[in-house]
């Protein structure tokens, strides 16, 4: 177990990092992390028990630097397995995803005066799918996933140039880089592992006390989707499991019957839009993600998407049927 302190006195940091096939990006990923000296421990989770990536993570050769091997638990399980590895006291906890790479170091991200005392934190981590866009975004709402189904995600997008270079507080970091004092990240139990793809880190920042530190300035870059273009199977899991995050997210946090009637009419507005627009996740992940939607509807908690967890109740009778896909896209 390696040694969670700093001589100097400086806040410490261990990392997460959640993968599923993640070789590709994982180098790259680590290297920055391993050369800050805040952070103190790393525990690569793999959801995929991959050979592979067991062997690059090995041959980067740190002690700080540990692999673990897993069935496929999902995202926000994967994460909570990954703090229990950390092992030992530290400051903060950092989840960071196997295609972020970082250009500043975290060290100095939490030393940052502005961040105050928010329990959650992130920082801009430019994606080249979303040139301008920030890591941050507004509110999730009723309203907003009911526009978003037939308007995509630009309905949450922040724009860089509309926020003041300086930190600001926002409803929403990326889980993509997000970071937690770690007796804050104890004491709400962790991240809600009945959101096995999506939303964990939504629910995350809805539950730290008025809200959000964001960091606008270039952190790093994301390159995304490099787990979850690992094959159409895995994609279309993760389109299912998202709609169905999608769904305890609003129950969770808007229970009531107006929250049941917008499910049903998102389930039906997001088949047609995307139907129409052709999207690309194709006929076979929307009829999964349906089928997934409906069950939940009539039985709440009973859908289960990822190998590494019991079968859905109903898929012996035309419910979703468990397959393997991405820790986190």
């Amino acid at each position: 177990m390696p040694d969670l302190t700093r001589e100097d006195g400086a806040p410490t940091i261990g990392v997460v990092v959640v993968g599923y096939r993640s070789t590709p990006t994982l180098e790259a990923c680590l290297r920055p992390l391993l050369a800050d000296s805040g952070v103190v421990s790393i525990v690569v989770q793999d959801n995929s028990s991959d050979d592979v990536t067991r062997a690059s993570v090995e041959s980067l050769g740190d002690s700080r630097l540990r692999y673990f091997p897993d069935v496929n638990v999902g995202f926000a399980a994967g994460c909570n397995r990954g703090v229990e590895h950390l092992g030992g006291d530290v400051d903060w906890l950092a989840f960071v995803n196997p295609d972020v790479e970082l250009g500043r170091s975290l060290s100095e991200l939490v030393a940052l005066p502005g961040l105050g005392v928010r329990s959650v934190v992130g920082a801009q981590v430019e994606s080249p799918r979303a040139p301008g866009v920030l890591s941050a975004r507004r509110r999730v709402t009723r309203a907003r996933e009911l526009l978003k189904a037939v308007l995509g995600p630009r309905v949450y997008a922040m724009r860089a140039a509309a926020v003041p270079d300086r930190v600001i507080r926002v409803d929403q970091v990326s889980g993509a880089l997000l970071l937690v004092r770690s007796g804050d990240f104890t004491a709400w139990g962790g991240f809600d592992t009945r959101f096995e793809l999506y939303y964990e880190d939504v629910d995350l920042c809805a539950r730290a006390p008025g809200g959000c530190a964001f960091v606008p300035q270039q952190w790093g870059r994301h390159v995304g989707g490099a787990s979850s273009g690992s094959g159409a199977d895995v994609s279309g899991a993760a389109y299912a499991a998202g709609r169905v995050s999608r769904m305890r997210y609003l129950r969770k946090h808007a229970p009531g019957a107006t929250t049941e009637v917008t499910l049903v009419m998102l389930a039906g507005v997001e088949w047609v839009a995307r139907s129409v627009g052709r999207a690309s996740e194709g006929p076979a992940a929307r009829r999964a993600g349906l089928r997934a939607q409906l069950q939940e509807l009539r039985r709440p908690g009973s859908v289960r998407m990822l190998g590494g967890l019991s079968a859905t109740a109903g898929s012996g009778s035309g419910g979703p049927t468990p397959v393997s896909e991405p820790g986190r896209p």
